[in-house]
């Protein structure tokens, strides 16, 4: 079930061109990546499927080296609270985006890894950028 999911993530960074193989430049900081897991459920508790995050290891980041304030965009719980107002005066739908977070652009460069068990052979001297 995990190893379909975390195919799936992989599948999804490949076809958004995420993840780019590159040569190491000098002095740059390789982190490594770790996958995240978690069951999303229906609204009876049934699960509806399983999701895998490939994540860097950001903890790994030393200041002044490859070093930025990197983070998710988070609304504040007013914004929430005038959204849910706002959704129970209309008839709001829901939806479900797939790999959101990998469509931002990020303001620092990052090289990590490659995932182990998706080295690309032939380029295993390579780093993801």
């Amino acid at each position: 079930m995990t190893i379909a999911a975390i195919k799936d993530e992989y599948k999804c960074l490949m076809k958004n061109n995420t993840l780019m193989l590159v040569d190491r430049l000098k002095d740059s900081k390789i982190l490594s990546n770790r996958w995240i897991f978690k069951i999303k459920r229906k609204q009876n508790g049934d699960i509806k499927r399983y999701k895998a995050r490939l994540v860097v290891r950001e903890n790994e980041q030393r200041e002044s080296i490859n070093f930025d304030v990197l983070f998710a965009p988070v609304a504040r719980f007013e914004t929430i609270r005038t959204f849910i107002a706002a959704c129970v005066q209309k008839e709001c739908m829901t939806m479900d985006v797939i790999a959101a977070y990998v469509q931002g652009d990020l303001s620092a460069t990052i090289y990590m890894n490659q995932p182990k068990a998706f080295s690309i052979k032939g380029h295993e001297d390579k780093y993801v950028y």
